[in-house]
């Protein structure tokens, strides 16, 4: 793949489009590179995808933002990648959204009324880990003809400050208006003790943005620092939520 763009999406996330020659790479919503190489360095990285499959077949091009740290790859993508860099890559993980899976749990339901029965998604995000959230949400929006009256979806977003909220302006304000009428968003500092993500306040926004019936048809993706997973999974459980629709891929 080849860079075509770098940029800086916050102070410490550098944002890179790379265009694919590979004419059988695919990927499905909320994957990740597995494999980043670099030529010259021994250490190979992985990155979530930020865009959806459905630009990735228009342009050829995917998108990520990978946070600063001194591990090789990720310090080549801060101090030396340029438009121009080659690099070699490779995509797996089993953290995706399937649609047509989603729609078919929905439709095989044994109510009488399953043709008029919505979904609930639950998409909460932590830093970068809003990377392959985006990748599925814009290919909910991309397919909202389809999706819009099959589901309602709540996106919760934290970060550690107002700077690191990386796509907040760059991607949400450009599908704005579906967003208002499709999506609820939550945008918080995660230090922020009197909004800080726990059980209670997990249900209270459920309810807020469903109803008192929304666990029955909930699926949550989560994604972020391992500590973030195992305290939102574990109050989700509690809540309910069988574990099998609490689906999360942890880093290493």
């Amino acid at each position: 793949a080849t860079v075509t763009d770098v940029y800086q999406l916050s102070k410490t996330v550098k944002g890179l489009k790379l265009k694919v020659h590979d004419k059988s790479f695919s990927f499905q919503p909320g994957q990740w590179l597995v494999d980043f190489f670099i030529s010259g360095l021994d250490k190979i990285a992985g990155y979530s995808i930020c865009t959806s499959p459905e630009y990735f077949i228009e342009t050829n091009l995917i998108e990520l933002a990978v946070k600063y740290s001194i591990y090789p790859p990720t310090l080549w993508v801060h101090e030396e990648c340029k438009i121009g860099s080659q690099v070699d890559i490779a995509v797996g993980g089993q953290f995706f959204f399937n649609s047509s899976v989603y729609l078919r749990s929905l439709t095989s339901s044994p109510e009488k009324d399953h043709k008029n029965r919505k979904g609930n998604l639950l998409l909460i995000a932590g830093g970068v880990g809003i990377n392959p959230i985006i990748s599925i949400l814009r290919h909910v929006v991309r397919n909202s003809s389809v999706l819009e009256n099959k589901m309602n979806v709540l996106l919760l977003y934290c970060a550690s400050d107002e700077d690191e909220l990386i796509f907040k302006v760059r991607s949400l304000i450009m599908i704005h208006d579906l967003i208002t009428k499709f999506f609820k968003l939550n945008t918080q500092p995660k230090n922020s003790e009197s909004q800080r993500l726990n059980e209670d306040s997990l249900k209270m926004r459920i309810e807020r943005r469903f109803n008192r019936d929304a666990l029955d048809d909930l699926t949550c993706y989560l994604c972020g620092p391992n500590e973030m997973i195992d305290s939102l999974s574990g109050a989700l459980y509690k809540l309910g939520l069988p574990q099998d629709r609490v689906l999360y891929e942890k880093w290493w």
